[in-house]
C-alpha cells in the first residue's frame, strides 16, 4: 500500500507540472489534468491504507479494581502507661481469624488515627487478638506505633511530633495460650498405666546478685535498681535512683511504674564500668524482658555520686538517672 501512495505521488507531481506548462502556452492539455487527479487519489489512498489501525482499549470494568475489604474489631481495652512526660497507650483489640498482616496493620492504623485525633502521644502498642481469646494472656500479633517504630525511643521526641513514626508488626512467637473454653470439658477418660508426664522447666536468665558487690558503691546501687524492677517494687526502685532526679519529681515511685511496668524483667548482668569521674559512673547490663515476646538488650544507666540535688561528690550517695536506662542497643 505504500507503494502505490508513492506512484500516487509522483503522477500527482507530474500532472501538476504539466497543467502549469499547458497554462503558460495557452494550451488545452486535458490528458495531464486526468493524471493530476488520478495520482492525487492514489497518494490519498495510499497513505489511508499504510496507517496503523488504532486499538480500541478495552473498558475497564469494575471488577478490574481492587478495592480493600471491610475490617470489623472490637477495642477490648486502652491503658495509659505515660511516665513523666511521655505519653504512651496500650490498646487490646479483638478482631476475626482469618486477618491478613495488610489488614492487621490496617486495624493498627485506624487505632492510632481514632487515639491520636483526641490527642497527642509520644507512642502507641496495639495488641492483636481473635474474638474468644482470653484477653488476659499473650496477644497473637503487636503493631508499635513509635519513632522509627522502636517502642524505646518514645521519649526521644517531643509528644504530638509524629514525622518520625513508624509501624512494626511483630508476630507473637511462642504463644501457646490457654483455650477458652465456652462449655464445660468433658471429663477425662483415665488411662491403663498412664506414665509420669516429667515437669517441664521454665527457662532461666542469668539474675545480679546484689551481695557480690561493696556496700555503697555504684553497682551496687546499680543491682539493686535492677533487682527491684524485677520484683516491681515500684517505691524501693525510687529509693536507687539519683538524688537530683528524684528532687524533680513529685511522685518518683509512680514515674518508676509509669517507665518499667509495661517491661516485665526476667533477668539481668552487669557486663561493664566505665568510670566518668570520682562521682560519675557508667554501667552497661544485659536485660531480659517480656513485653510481647522475650526481648534481650543493652542498657547503660548512669550512676552518679551526690550529697544533695545538683551537688556532686564521692563522698555521698550513689544513685542511677533513670532516663538513661531507656535508650536499649
Amino acid at each position: 500500500m505504500e507503494a502505490l501512495g508513492i506512484i500516487g505521488f509522483l503522477a500527482l507531481i507530474a500532472g501538476i507540472i504539466m497543467l502549469i506548462v499547458n497554462a503558460i502556452r495557452r494550451k488545452t492539455l486535458k490528458i495531464w489534468g486526468i493524471i493530476a487527479v488520478l495520482g492525487l487519489a492514489s497518494f490519498i489512498a495510499g497513505v489511508s491504507l499504510s496507517e496503523p489501525a488504532t486499538p480500541t482499549q478495552k473498558p475497564e470494568s469494575a471488577q478490574d479494581i481492587s478495592v480493600p475489604r471491610p475490617v470489623s474489631y472490637t477495642v477490648v481495652e486502652e491503658e495509659d502507661i505515660s511516665f513523666a512526660n511521655t505519653i504512651r497507650k496500650r490498646v487490646k483489640v479483638a478482631t476475626d481469624e482469618d486477618l491478613t498482616k495488610e489488614e492487621i496493620e490496617r486495624v493498627a492504623s485506624d487505632v492510632v488515627k481514632n487515639i491520636t485525633n483526641r490527642e497527642r502521644v509520644n507512642a502507641i502498642v496495639v495488641f492483636i487478638f481473635h474474638y474468644n481469646d482470653d484477653y488476659t494472656w499473650l496477644a497473637r500479633f503487636a503493631v508499635d506505633w513509635a519513632p522509627y517504630g522502636d517502642w524505646a525511643q518514645a521519649k526521644e521526641v517531643k509528644t504530638g511530633e509524629y514525622k518520625y513514626h513508624q509501624y512494626r508488626y511483630r508476630e507473637i512467637l511462642g504463644r501457646s495460650p490457654p483455650p477458652l473454653l465456652l462449655e464445660p470439658p468433658p471429663a477425662p477418660v483415665p488411662a491403663p498405666s498412664p506414665e509420669p508426664t516429667p515437669t517441664p522447666v521454665p527457662e532461666s536468665y542469668p539474675m545480679v546478685e546484689v551481695d557480690s558487690y561493696p556496700a555503697g558503691s555504684a553497682e551496687r546501687a546499680f543491682a539493686e535498681f535492677l533487682t527491684a524492677w524485677k520484683d516491681e517494687d515500684w517505691n524501693r526502685m525510687a529509693e536507687f535512683t539519683q538524688i537530683t532526679w528524684r528532687s524533680i519529681e513529685p511522685n518518683p515511685a509512680q514515674t518508676m511504674w509509669g517507665m518499667y511496668e509495661v517491661k516485665d524483667l526476667l533477668g539481668a548482668e552487669i557486663v561493664n564500668v566505665s568510670k566518668v569521674s570520682d562521682s560519675c559512673i557508667d554501667i552497661t547490663a544485659t536485660i531480659y524482658y517480656r513485653i510481647s515476646q522475650v526481648e534481650k538488650k543493652n542498657i547503660t544507666g548512669r550512676v552518679i555520686c551526690e550529697i544533695a540535688p545538683y551537688t556532686p561528690n564521692p563522698g555521698g550517695d550513689w544513685g542511677v538517672n533513670p532516663d538513661s536506662t531507656l535508650r536499649e542497643e
